[in-house]
Formats: C-alpha cells, sequence, structure tokens
C-alpha cells in the first residue's frame, strides 16, 4: 500500500498508514550498513573544517570536498586544499557547492557568490554571483543556472563573457533556492524554502500544490533509475508521479530530509537533518547516526564513488562506507558466542560455527542458534563430517558430541575411554575409521567401535593433539605441540620440521596430490611426498610472522594464511617455487580490522579453524566472530585498472604545468613525476 499525505490528513489515519511502505528499491538483494567497513575523517585526518557541504567526484578519479575553508582534493591517501586566490577565482574559502561534469570539469562555489570552473589543471573563474551559492548547473544546451541564498535563481544562456559582459536573468527571486535539477525530459527544476519550481514551465508557482502537499522547505531532488522525482522535504522525502506524491516510508513521515542518493543497487540513501543517515532498500529502512559510528547526525552530503563506496558528509566529519573484503558474523549478528575456534561447511549456502558458547548455524548469510532446545552451552573446539550424516563436534570440557537434526548428543568422553574430555582435532578417514585428537593422546575407533589410543609411548611426538588430516595415499598426519607425525604401515614416523628454524608447534594441514602444507610456528611448511624433503615459506622468504594457524586454499591461485596477527593471502604458484628453493622471496597481502575483521586474532590450535568452499568463500574462526571472504572479488580486484594521473611535474625544484609542453633546458638534472593510483577502498596497498 502506498502512503499518500495530504495536509487534510488526521492524526488517526496518519497512524494507520504508517504500518505500510512503499517499495521503492528494486534490487532483489542488498548489502545491509552492518557489511560496510567505515572509515572516518576529520581535521585530525588532514581535511580543512570538519563541516562537509558538498562532494563531487571527477572523472579523472580524484575525490573533492566542499568545507568552510576551502575545496580538499583527495587521492586516497592525503589532501590537497585549494582556498582563496587569484588563481583559482575562489573569492572566499567557505565553499557552498560542487558539481561535476563528464570533461572531468568541476563548478565550485561559495558563499560570496563566487563561481569557478576547473577543467584538468586549468581554473576558469566566472563572474561572482551577489550571494552565496547554493547550487550550479549547466544544462544540456550549455546554460548554466545559479542558486541563490535569500534571492532565487538566475540564468546564463551563455555562461562565457561577450564585449566584457555577460547576459543573464532572473527565473526566481527573493527566495532561497537550495538545489537544481535537469531531468530526463529536460526539465529544470528548483528546490526552495517555499516549494518546488519547474524554471522551464510555464507556471513559476510552486507544484507541490498539485499533488496535495503543503507548502514545504525542499531541500534537495533526485531523478530516480526508473524516471520518478523524488524530494526531500521538512515533513519527510516523495516520490511524485501521477500528480500525487508517495511518502518513500511511512517511518519517515515528518523526519526532515537534506539530501538525497539512488546507489547502484538502486537503494536510497537519505540524509537527516538531525537524525543521521537512512538507507531504504526494498521497503526496509537501515540508519546510521552517532550511536553507530557517524560522527554526526547532520547529513550534508552523500556520494556513491566509481568503486561503489558511500562517502557522506556531515557537520562534524566525513564517513566513508566501503564493502570491506570480509564479512564478520559475531553476537551483534545472531551468533552464538564471539570466540570462535572451529568452522566447517554443511553445503553451499551453509556453514556450521563452534564458539565457546556453542554452535550457530549461518544458512544464506543469516545467523541463528543450531540447537533446537535451549541447552546448557557447550564450548565447541573442532569438527568433521561424519560419513553416515551429521557433524562430530569437539568439545573443550565435554568430550565428543555428535551434532544432527538440530541435535546435539554425547557420545565418548573420559568416561568411555578418551584420555581427554578436552577434544581439539577430528578426522573420519577413508576407512571409516574415527580419529579423536585429545590433550592427552589420540583415539582410533574402527568400524567395529574397537578403540585404541595412541601416545608418546606409541611413537607420537606428543600428546597433546591439534591437528589431524589424511593425504592421497590415506597416511594419517598429527600435528602436536612438539611436532608432526605420519602413520605409515610400519607405525609412526616423526616428520623433521625442527629442522627448519626450530618449528615445533603445527597447528594445521591442507592436503594436495604428492605434497602436504603444514601451518607451523615458524611458517608454512611443504613435505614432498616423494623424496620427503621439507621446504619453508617464512620470515626469511619474507613473511612478517612466523606462528601460522592454518592454510586454505581458494580453489585458483591463492594460499590463504590465519594468524594472530590477521590473515595473509599469497600466491599458490610462488609458494612451490620458495619451497623448491627457485625463488627467495613471496609477496603477500595482509587481511585486518580495516578489511571487515572484527577481530585480526585469528583462533588457532583447534581444527578446522578455516574452511574454503567449493563456490570460492572462505570461513574463519577469530575471536570476535566468524569472518567470510568471497575469494574471487580479491582476484578482480587485483586485475582492475585504477585511474592513473600526474599530480606535479618538478624539474631541479621548479613545478611545470602537466597540462602544456614544457621544453626543459641543457643542464636540468632532476625531473620528478609524483602521481597516484585514483583508488579508495584499500588505497594504503596501492
Amino acid at each position: 500500500m502506498t502512503l499518500i499525505y495530504s495536509h487534510r490528513t488526521t492524526p488517526l489515519w496518519l497512524g494507520i498508514m504508517l504500518l505500510c511502505a512503499l517499495n521503492v528499491a528494486h534490487a532483489n538483494t542488498s548489502t545491509p550498513l552492518s557489511d560496510y567497513f567505515k572509515d572516518t575523517w576529520s581535521t585530525h585526518e588532514g581535511l580543512p573544517h570538519n563541516s562537509i557541504n558538498a562532494i563531487a567526484q571527477t572523472s579523472d578519479g580524484y575525490i573533492w570536498f566542499a568545507t568552510w575553508e576551502g575545496v580538499a582534493r583527495y587521492n586516497g591517501r592525503d589532501f590537497r586544499f585549494y582556498e582563496r586566490s587569484d588563481k583559482t577565482g575562489i573569492l572566499d574559502s567557505g565553499i557552498r557547492t560542487l558539481v561535476s561534469d563528464a570533461n572531468n570539469g568541476l563548478w565550485i562555489a561559495g558563499v560570496r557568490g563566487g563561481i569557478t570552473y576547473r577543467q584538468g589543471n586549468q581554473w576558469q573563474p566566472q563572474f561572482a554571483a551577489a550571494s552565496m551559492v547554493n547550487n550550479v548547473l549547466k544544462d544540456s544546451s550549455g546554460g548554466l543556472w545559479i542558486a541563490v541564498e535569500g534571492l532565487g535563481v538566475f540564468h546564463r544562456p551563455k555562461p562565457h563573457v561577450e564585449n566584457g559582459a555577460i547576459e543573464e536573468a532572473w527565473v526566481l527571486q527573493n527566495i532561497s533556492a537550495y538545489r537544481l535539477l535537469e531531468d530526463s525530459n529536460g526539465r529544470i527544476w528548483a528546490t526552495t524554502e517555499e516549494g518546488l519550481y519547474h524554471l522551464n514551465g510555464q507556471d513559476k508557482q510552486d507544484i507541490l500544490t498539485k499533488f496535495n502537499l503543503p507548502k514545504l522547505h525542499v531541500y534537495s531532488i533526485l531523478e530516480t533509475h526508473d524516471k520518478r522525482l523524488l524530494v526531500a522535504t521538512e515533513q519527510g522525502a516523495f516520490i511524485l508521479e501521477d500528480n500525487r506524491a508517495s511518502i518513500v516510508h511511512p517511518s519517515l513521515a515528518g523526519e526532515a530530509i537534506s539530501t538525497l542518493m539512488e546507489d547502484d543497487e538502486n537503494n536510497l540513501w537519505l540524509g537527516t537533518i538531525k537524525n543521521g543517515l537512512i538507507k531504504v532498500s526494498n521497503s526496509h529502512i537501515e540508519r546510521l547516526n552517532t550511536h553507530s559510528g557517524l560522527p554526526n547526525n547532520r547529513v550534508l552530503s552523500i556520494l556513491q564513488d566509481f568503486e561503489g563506496s558511500i562517502w557522506i558528509g556531515t557537520n562534524g566529519g566525513l564517513v566513508r562506507l566501503r564493502k570491506a573484503p570480509f564479512t564478520t558474523w559475531a553476537k551483534s549478528r545472531n551468533l552464538v558466542g564471539d570466540y570462535v575456534r572451529s568452522v566447517i561447511d554443511i553445503d553451499s549456502d551453509t556453514v556450521l560455527v563452534g564458539s565457546s558458547e556453542g554452535l550457530s548455524l549461518i544458512h544464506n548469510n543469516i545467523a541463528r542458534n543450531a540447537l533446537a532446545n535451549n541447552s546448557a552451552p557447550i564450548s565447541v573446539l573442532s569438527f568433521t563430517k561424519q560419513r553416515d550424516g551429521g557433524i562430530w563436534v569437539g568439545t573443550y570440557l565435554n568430550g565428543l558430541m555428535l551434532w544432527k537434526d538440530q541435535q546435539l548428543t554425547p557420545q565418548f568422553d573420559h568416561r568411555n575411554g578418551l584420555p581427554s574430555d578436552e577434544v581439539r582435532s577430528i578426522l573420519e578417514d577413508s576407512h571409516g575409521n574415527l580419529w579423536i585428537g585429545t590433550t592427552n593422546g589420540l583415539v582410533q575407533r574402527n568400524a567395529a567401535g574397537q578403540q585404541h589410543i595412541f601416545t608418546r609411548n606409541n611413537g607420537l611426538p606428543d600428546n597433546y593433539i591439534m591437528a589431524l588430516a589424511e593425504d592421497d595415499r590415506g597416511q594419517i598426519w598429527v600435528g602436536t605441540g612438539v611436532g608432526v607425525a605420519k602413520l605409515t604401515s610400519s607405525g609412526f614416523e616423526i616428520i623433521p620440521i625442527n629442522n627448519l628454524e626450530e618449528a615445533e608447534y603445527a597447528f594445521g594441514f591442507w592436503m594436495e596430490e604428492g605434497y602436504v602444507w603444514i601451518a607451523t610456528d615458524r611458517g608454512l611448511i611443504r613435505y614432498n611426498q616423494q623424496d620427503g624433503q621439507l621446504g619453508l615459506v617464512g620470515r626469511r622468504s619474507g613473511l612478517p610472522i612466523d606462528k601460522l594457524f592454518q592454510v586454505v586454499y581458494d580453489g585458483t591461485n591463492g594460499f590463504w594464511l590465519t594468524s594472530n596477527r590477521g590473515i595473509w593471502r599469497v600466491d599458490y604458484h610462488e609458494a612451490h617455487a620458495v619451497a623448491d628453493g627457485r625463488r627467495s622471496e613471496i609477496a603477500f597481502e595482509h587481511f585486518s580490522e580495516s578489511d571487515g575483521l572484527a577481530s585480526a586474532q585469528a583462533n588457532g590450535g583447534s581444527n578446522p579453524a578455516a574452511v574454503a568452499m567449493d563456490n570460492g568463500k572462505l570461513w574463519f574462526a577469530t575471536s570476535k566472530g566468524v569472518a567470510m571472504i568471497d575469494s574471487s572479488t580479491i582476484s578482480q580486484k587485483n586485475t582492475t585498472r585504477l585511474p592513473l594521473t600526474i599530480e606535479s611535474i618538478v624539474a631541479d625544484g621548479f613545478e611545470l604545468s602537466a597540462n602544456q609542453q614544457n621544453i626543459l633546458p641543457a643542464g636540468t638534472n632532476r625531473v620528478v613525476f609524483n602521481y597516484a593510483g585514483l583508488g579508495y577502498i584499500m588505497s594504503s596497498r596501492i
């Protein structure tokens, strides 16, 4: 049902209509606000002022911010300021509006009526307006429309000067005009303190009365992707179509909306005057305010950049919402417990998560308790799949249990054969044997139920079992706190990993045909099945850490390594080359809190602490939730070409123009080109 606003609406009728919502966004899926990572800037991070009056991105990739202390241009790492000067044509540092065009141009206007156009590195000052300019519009015919505080809107059919004069005419007078828009039908619209005006139409009167709306402050206007007009007013945001006004969402009735933006997923972003940011997607409302990371609840400007990030300018600073590589589920997203030790895939859409407080299921990105009953919390350490269905669950205090049909039932503990109730690894091998790794020995139960316990007395390097795996030859590998062993037909064989920088702890395995990869406290070790040789990918090859908990392969070209200091990605082929000795160093990518992890501390010492799914999604156990990344997005990022710009050319200490030919004199010794790759999502890595 659609809410129709009328000044005759009674409070009772309005209250009833608040139960309904207009479906504005048509995308089937939308990224929830909780999945965006927030970056903030203020004067402390280099902004000239904390009020961000306008935001624009020019076609060369730069992002620009209008403040009361000039224009700030951002390249992903630092800001460059442009203030009042004869060169720029900026009459006062207080900048009110920025408008970019398709020709790499930028219109800049401010509080003393100054108007200037910047294209490339060239400034083209314009004739000033009589008062503060709130907005500038260059229409499809080349004419310029100027919205002025307190005075109205005037039009310059030809913005350039002829014979020392410029032609202009006032279209609206004695009124504060805020925003201008040319829609797809060529109509020019102005939002004002007294309503909405169609400037190139026959009737220069407020048209809101035609939509049964009272005279309202209209602060902003937007034409949506499906060609509807949306206006932001002191009493909410309204869709104008078919001679009626439909409120965007009934919960916004009476909300003072200051600015509007529609993103590339057809979601609406609404900035309010006192209640922060609102995102509307498929009739679903989400809010961002000072309680959830916004520096100030007065939103002045919103922009989506070329990479899809959302920039929000407030009275208290700048926020950028970006889709971080990782998405994290914690108790705030209905996970049972934040301290996650193990994760395993159930199917392509579902994972089972074990934490210190119990079991969670995440299905289609929605987390819930994995148990049907409200049983006492169970501290979960490890998982493996049962051949007959269900998941074996190793616990901290309750031995081995079985999860099946949303029920968790005890199986084995110290009372029926386990040497310890602390089960850190489990394996069901290809012969039907169940291997249970405890902190006091390794248990083998065969298909007939016969049980055998292995300890140091049977050839294991230690009784503290942390990792179990089966290789392509059917051999069982055991990772302990004092080394690694594999079970062969003649018993356990110790693998001398301590020969590589005195490695001891073996936290996890990854198996491929002919090789065994071991995550250890001295890096990533590769065992060659053919000749028994060991190779190390560690500090000497460029990794800045020693202790790795888990290694998983993403199915394309990446090894992902977990640690106490974040998650690391290395190239699979480079890892082999380093292990072979054909390469001395390996490149890496490092992921931490700034990439969407709630905590950079990934957990280890129990298995599996990470899992790679066939669809390319990788899941990681951390000390604050379970984190997921779609590895294909990283591959796409690595192949994306960024806009490249030369920021300055300096010859022997003198700056040259980058937009004209420069002939350097003989004897010039030093030429410096300063350039930037204009990417903003992970700019510190460019």
